[in-house]
This record gives C-alpha cells, sequence and structure tokens, in this order.
C-alpha cells in the first residue's frame, strides 16, 4: 500500500480549517488533494479526508 506524502502547505491549510470548524471546506480540501495526487482516486482521497477529519462521508 502507497503512503501519500502530503505537503506541508496543504497540511497546515487542513489543520486550520479543521481548527475553525469549518468541515463544509472538506471537498475543496479533497480537490486539493486531488491536484497533488492526480494518479490516487478520487474515493481514496475521501477516505483521506475521513481519517484526517475523523468524519466519514457517505455517497462519494
Amino acid at each position: 500500500m502507497e503512503t501519500l506524502k502530503i505537503s506541508d502547505t496543504l497540511r497546515v491549510e487542513w489543520e486550520s480549517l479543521l481548527n475553525t470548524g469549518n468541515y463544509g471546506d472538506t471537498e475543496f480540501l479533497v480537490d486539493s488533494l486531488a491536484d497533488q495526487f492526480p494518479n490516487v482516486p478520487n474515493d481514496l482521497l475521501w477516505e483521506v479526508a475521513a481519517d484526517w477529519t475523523g468524519y466519514e462521508f457517505f455517497g462519494v
């Protein structure tokens, strides 16, 4: 299983948004991950988002 090495900039952006409690921006963050990892399937990026936020996203 490949490990995604997420850029420090994106990690800081993500953690900053999580600290504000603005979970509505998760789709934006997944899009940011998709830009950084164009070969990674979108559903896997949503799994990363779920792990990172502690939330599960349904219907993706």
